[in-house]
């Protein structure tokens, strides 16, 4: 799987999506601290909106 064409960006947009989702945490978390189900809410919905959409496509060009 890791020397398939593709791979490479998949991950990349992957590891973007969890960077992307920890920052937008951590900036909540300093805006907002007594609102903790903000922060962990919105940096989990930035992670999955970035990651999901490209393994999707990914796997359904798999299979």
């Amino acid at each position: 799987m890791a020397g398939e064409p593709g791979f490479p960006k998949l991950l990349l947009l992957c590891i973007s999506g969890l960077v992307a989702g920890i920052f937008i945490s951590f900036g909540l978390r300093a805006l907002f601290p007594e609102a903790e189900i903000l922060y962990i809410t919105a940096g989990a919905a930035v992670t999955i909106l970035i990651s999901v959409p490209p393994l999707i496509t990914y796997f359904q060009k798999r299979m």
